[in-house]
């Protein structure tokens, strides 16, 4: 098997493109290392601050097209304010490298189309069955002191033991909730809450009862109902409680 293994980098955020390059190039090398039998012809690096067409993704197709070798893309996860990568790549083989798993309390800079406000994204990067529900913060000002409630239903598949002749069960609903706090989250800035099962996890998401303060020192607050077709569409904005 031949690879070719394509990096992207993000000139113009030195700091977080330095973070993903390395995370890059430690999840090719522990790729390479599972695959002792591939062969790695060559890697391409593209630096999506100067984005025209993706000349380097292109040289990587075209690589792969003339040896016939696999297209190994490093990473599909957002470098810094930047969008994520969607590639959509039928003309040669193409394996997406997982991402590093993510502490629930890690923070990112806010996508560049985040809205206004507060809101919950859904940051579906490598289009996996599991995705991370960030509180994403797309004001200009930090807010602190931020309390949410988290309500989700998970299917959870027991081990117990059923009478004979009896149907078995798979699966039985859990409700759980949870309070989740984050002292403070600057602005322009994501910080991870919670990930979202889209197979297992119920049909919604509710966050309610969220409760943070701005810089004038006034506590807001705050609701978002999500369903499960929200995972796909990016964000989902907290409206302004008036009852609360």
């Amino acid at each position: 098997m031949r690879a070719v293994i394509y990096h992207r980098f993000r000139s113009c955020e030195p700091l977080e493109s330095e973070k993903s390059k390395l995370e890059q190039w430690t999840a090719a090398a522990s790729w390479t290392a599972d695959h002792s039998e591939a062969e790695v012809v060559a890697e391409f690096n593209e630096d999506e601050s100067q984005l025209d067409g993706r000349p380097a993704l292109q040289a990587a197709i075209n690589l792969c097209q003339k040896l016939n070798a696999t297209l190994i893309i490093a990473s599909t996860e957002a470098i810094g304010h930047g969008p994520p990568f969607y590639p959509r790549i039928a003309s040669v083989p193409v394996i997406k490298l997982p991402p590093p798993e993510r502490p629930v309390g890690n923070t990112k800079p806010a996508p560049l189309n985040a809205p206004s406000g507060l809101s919950l994204y859904f940051d579906n990067h490598a289009e996996q069955r599991v995705v991370d529900v960030y509180l994403c913060n797309g004001s200009d000002h930090p807010v602190t002191s931020v309390a949410l409630q988290v309500v989700n239903a998970s299917l959870d598949f027991t081990t117990c033991t059923l009478p004979i002749n009896t149907t078995p069960r798979k699966g039985v609903y859990v409700t759980t909730t949870e309070t989740k706090h984050v002292n403070q989250l600057p602005a322009k800035t994501a910080c991870l809450i919670t990930n979202y099962d889209i197979l297992i996890d119920g049909d919604f998401l509710l966050i309610s009862q969220m409760q943070w303060v701005i810089p004038n020192g006034a506590m807001v607050a705050g609701r978002a109902i999500v369903d499960k077709g929200h995972s796909a569409k990016g964000f989902v904005r907290f409206s302004i409680d008036n009852s609360a």
